[in-house]
Formats: structure tokens, sequence, C-alpha cells
């Protein structure tokens, strides 16, 4: 096959293959406009740019009255070769640094090819006009080099952002560019192979490209799930993360060590009427962290402004373990705090109660808290208002 029709075989594939990559980023939901906008430039500069090579292919060797035409594709094959470089790393989202570094070599570039149609710096047409190396012909190879190790490098800080384990996939692709430049450079363009190249690379991290950014959603879901299912206050698990627990619960049967604790802080509206919400906040903080250092092995939900519920699985030794801890430390409370505060507590397990399901269970556990809160007040005598903290 003659080389200029090998090569038109595969500018087609390389142009297919963008048009198909245009069309997928026309239907993936998940990118902006901008982002869009983003990858068709770089998809429609590489097929204009292989297809301004495959025209300087042709035209090798052509009637004189095609020298400016040859030039003008060879000075436009130069300037977009490494503009898709340039496009390519705008859909990475590259800080203000790197997009005035790679502007300024995309401007250099520019004014190099441009200078070049007159002087022959990196290109010129000999007498029987076939397309030449000029003297300066390194300065492009430094150029596209630099566009590649950027691309690498801003792939690379992608991938960190967004906590992709494929890394050394990711780098094998932008291998596979340069050695498409490579084997090109070194054949003298017998064996063409940068276009076809970076085509498939194209392809390739296209799919990393939507890998990234599914990780992206996925990582925003996470956080935003974190913050519905985390008490802002206290750190342990929130209402809505309790109501989630609980309908997991419901839709099964619960084991028979399967236990609740109900947890409720005395006197905090005392204190939050004498010494206001900011100190009733703190004695909340210190009640989640004693009841998580209590139930190490449990699961804490803050339900409410005063009142905590525990799940865990326990068997009656680990449970009388669990309620002298509680008693110990509010005692602690009710010392320290002149009989003001406590906690009071109530629990339930399902092996006590068969036949009733999930949230019965736990309104067990609730009345026992209610009744030891009651207890706590006869016997301090402190459930007026204004009573002295210290």
């Amino acid at each position: 096959m003659d080389i200029s029709n090998y090569y038109l075989v595969l500018i087609v594939f390389v142009c297919m293959s963008m048009m198909t990559l245009v069309v997928m980023t026309i239907e993936d939901t998940m990118l902006t406009k901008k982002h869009k906008r983003q990858f068709y430039y770089t998809y429609v500069t590489i097929a204009v740019a292989s297809l301004a090579e495959l025209f300087g292919v042709y035209l090798n060797g052509a009637g004189e009255n095609m020298r400016a035409l040859h030039e003008f594709v060879k000075c436009a094959d130069y300037i977009l070769t490494p503009s898709a470089g340039f496009f390519l790393i705008q859909t990475l989202r590259p800080g203000k640094y790197m997009q005035r570094f790679l502007f300024s070599i995309l401007s250099v570039n520019i004014l190099i090819q441009v200078i070049s149609l007159f002087t022959g710096w990196t290109f010129y047409l000999d007498e029987n006009n076939y397309y030449r190396h000029g003297s300066l012909y390194i300065c492009y190879v430094l150029i596209y080099c630099l566009m590649i190790l950027a691309v690498i490098i801003q792939f690379y800080l992608f991938g960190v952002r967004y906590k992709t384990k494929n890394r050394l996939g990711l780098f094998l692709i932008l291998f596979l560019i340069f050695v498409g430049i490579t084997v090109q450079e070194i054949s003298g363009g017998e064996l063409r192979m940068s276009y076809i190249a970076l085509a498939i690379s194209a392809i390739l991290l296209h799919l990393y490209y939507a890998e990234f950014i599914n990780q992206d959603r996925e990582s925003v879901l996470e956080h935003q799930r974190e913050l519905l299912e985390t008490d802002p206050l206290t750190g342990v698990k929130s209402r809505y993360a309790y109501n989630n627990r609980l309908l997991r619960l419901s839709a099964r049967k619960l084991t028979p060590e399967r236990t609740f604790f109900m947890i409720d802080i005395n006197g905090l509206k005392v204190i939050n009427d004498t010494y206001g919400h900011e100190k009733g906040d703190a004695l909340i903080k210190k009640a989640a962290d004693v009841i998580n250092a209590i139930f190490e092995t449990g699961e804490v939900y803050r339900t409410g402004g005063d009142e905590f519920v525990v799940f865990l699985k326990a068997d009656a030794e680990y449970i009388k373990l669990l309620k002298e801890r509680l008693n110990v430390e509010s005692e602690k409370w009710i010392e320290t705090s002149g009989g003001v505060t406590g906690l009071s507590y109530g629990v339930a397990r399902a092996s006590d109660y068969p036949e009733m399901d999930v949230e019965k269970i736990i309104s067990v556990a609730d009345k026992a808290m209610y009744d030891n809160k009651a207890e706590f007040y006869r016997r301090t005598g402190r459930k007026r208002r204004g009573v002295d903290y210290n």
C-alpha cells in the first residue's frame, strides 16, 4: 500500500474516533457545559490537526502552485497539535499558574510557527515542494514535549484530587502518546504513528475522566451523607442516621442480643436558663463523650436536644456492666453539680420482648429512662429552675 493511502486510512480512523468522542461528550449528562466545550475543542483540534498533516503528506512534491497551501497546512499542523494538549488540560481544571504557563507556551509556539512561514525556522519547503525540518525544529519538539509533560502532571494532580488508584494505567496511556511521536520522528515520517497514538489515548483518557468524575460525585455524595448522618455538635450519629437505622432494623427480625439504651441529660434546661446555651452545649458534648467512652462497641445517636439512643448487641452480663458504668458517671455529675445534672437511662433487650417490633422495644427503654429521670428528681429535689450549679 502506498504510504499516502496507508496514512489516509489512519487519519479517517482518527477523525471517526474524535467524532465518536464528541457524541459521547454530548450524551454525557455528568459533564457541565463548560467542560463539554473543552472536550469539543480538544477533539476537533485533534481531528483538524491530523487532517492538516494528511494534506501535508499528499502535498509533498506537488506542483509549485500548491506551495502556499502546503505551507499553510504545515503551519496549521504545528500550531494545532500542541493546542490539542492545551485544550485537554483545560478539562482537568488546572490552577491559574499552570494556565498561565500553558498559555505562554502556546503563544510562543504560534509566534514561532507563523514566523517560520517566512524564515524556515522550524519547517520549510525545498525547491521540489517537499517538507523539511528547519534549524530550530528542536524548539517545536521541546514545546511539544513540555505540553505532554504538562498533560502528565495535570492528570496526576487530577488523579490525586479524586483519589484514583489507577495512576499506572494513566501513565501508560500517556506513554503511548510518547511512543507514537518518537516512532514517527525516528522513522523520519515513514511510520506516521503520532495521531493514531493520540486518538487511542484520547479515547482512553475520556474513559478515565469519566471515572474521575464518578469518583468526584461519589465523594461529594459521601461527604453530604456524612454531614447528614453526623450530629454537628457532638460528633455522634444524627437523628437522620437514627431514622435510617431504625428502618433497616424494622425490615428484619431482631436477634435476641440486640439491645437499646435510651439516655437523657438531667437538668439541661436549668443549665441553659441559668448559664446560657453555650454552657448547655458544653454539657451535651460532655455527655456524648461519656456515652461514647462507655459504649465502645455500640452505635450512639443523638435524637434530640438532650436525648441519646445506643444500639448494640450485648448479653445480660455486659448490660449489667454498662448500667453500672452509667450509674457511676451519673453519680459523679450529681456530686459535682450539686444535684443539678445527671444521666438518666433505660434499657430494653430484644430477647425479653420477643413479640415486639423494634419501635415498641425502644419505647420500653424510653419509658424506663423516664422512670429513672423521675427518680433522679425525687432524690435530688432539684427540678426547679435557678438552682446553683457550683
